[in-house]
């Protein structure tokens, strides 16, 4: 698995790119299913999908430790994965430390705190 982190042009706004190669072969389609599944249980608000051609300032002050761009999702030869994600590296770090203290007091998460730019 390699893994590489830039920052982007925004003070805030952070995104990565993630290569790895998996033994059994799959499609994109597959993958994206499989993302689909897992952020439909989901009880925190972890991932997100986008597939709006949004820019890095878009994503700051989303609730969402990581939004994978749908975009730049991909399968290359049916077993190498390309990932490209952004996240807000200030609101996102804060909003789970949240998460972590309702989940230590046995308390119901909360979805879209922020309203105003939950991408939901």
């Amino acid at each position: 698995m390699k893994c590489y982190s830039y920052r982007v042009p925004t003070p805030i706004v952070g995104s990565a790119d993630i290569t790895f190669q998996i033994e059994k072969n799959t499609s994109t389609k597959k993958l994206i299913e499989i993302f689909k599944s897992k952020i439909t249980s989901q009880k925190w608000p972890i991932l997100y999908l986008n597939k709006e051609p949004l820019v890095s300032v878009d994503f700051r002050g989303t609730d969402y430790s990581a939004i994978i761009d749908l975009r730049w999702c991909e399968v290359l030869n049916g077993n190498l994965i390309k990932i490209t994600l952004w996240y807000d590296n200030e609101y996102g770090y804060s909003r789970r430390v949240v998460d972590l203290t309702r989940f230590l007091f046995d308390l119901e998460p909360r979805l879209n705190v922020n309203e105003k730019n939950s991408l939901s």
